[in-house]
């Protein structure tokens, strides 16, 4: 077996232990079409396969591009599908810059929320990302402690963060590839509303001796997220993105 088809056959399985994808199904996980023409099954298979050939290069018996991002949802069509995705992407932009403005959903009015008490930074980090979802098309989620915890959870193990957006940023030419990186950071982070809405409408749990109780009663290990672990606070929805 040639050395390229054998990496073929082997790359899965490798990633798979490296960097296992989360089993529950959501929006995420439908297929994508990367910035190197190639369709992927989900997002987190992407970023799986970037992931690797940055940080391990045995891997990279198969080529894999630097700067590998996602260039659409659905997989990858023809020049003139694509052409047709990429000027929808243009307006979808556009649309959601001028909402996300008019709504103000960006820190420190986040949306400028009611729900919210006085000081609840994690209830007016999900009310802001509410917004900029809303703003997006993309459904929304609880405002709650629970909320927070399962979003902040899939925020940085589906590495939503800024740094996702200003990676592929640095590898942007024009302002439509830097609209498209932010757009892609929003769908990351507004999956993660929607996987924290699902986990807190069918799950027990217990975090900080907090109990809540729903329909299924899984238990989950959580790993206490710190400054120590690299962790800083993420930046809130709409804050001003690289030229």
């Amino acid at each position: 077996m040639q050395p390229t088809m054998l990496a073929a056959v082997l790359l899965p399985v490798t990633l798979s232990a490296l960097c296992p994808c989360p089993s529950s199904p959501t929006p995420e996980d439908s297929p994508v079409c990367g910035s190197d023409g190639r369709t992927y099954s989900s997002e987190c298979e992407l970023q799986c396969l970037a992931w690797s050939s940055s940080v391990r290069p045995a891997l990279q018996l198969v080529v894999l591009p630097a700067g590998l991002s996602v260039a659409h949802p659905g997989p990858c069509a023809p020049p003139e599908a694509a052409a047709g995705r990429r000027r929808r992407y243009v307006v979808g932009y556009q649309e959601w810059s001028k909402c996300h403005k008019e709504r103000q959903c960006g820190y420190p009015q986040d949306g400028n929320c009611t729900e919210c008490g006085e000081g609840d930074e994690k209830c007016r980090t999900m009310c802001g990302w509410n917004c900029s979802c809303g703003c997006a098309g993309l459904p929304t989620g609880g405002l709650d402690e629970f909320s927070h915890y399962w979003w902040n959870r899939c925020y940085w193990e589906r590495g939503c963060t800024e740094n996702r957006r200003d990676l592929c940023v640095s590898n942007c030419d024009s302002e439509f590839c830097r609209n498209l990186c932010h757009m892609d950071w929003e769908r990351c982070s507004c999956g993660c509303v929607q996987h924290a809405a699902a986990r807190v409408g069918s799950t027990t749990w217990e975090i900080n001796g907090l109990h809540r109780t729903n329909r299924l009663r899984p238990q989950p290990q959580h790993r206490r997220l710190t400054r120590d672990q690299g962790v800083t606070p993420q930046r809130r929805p709409g804050d001003v993105r690289p030229g």
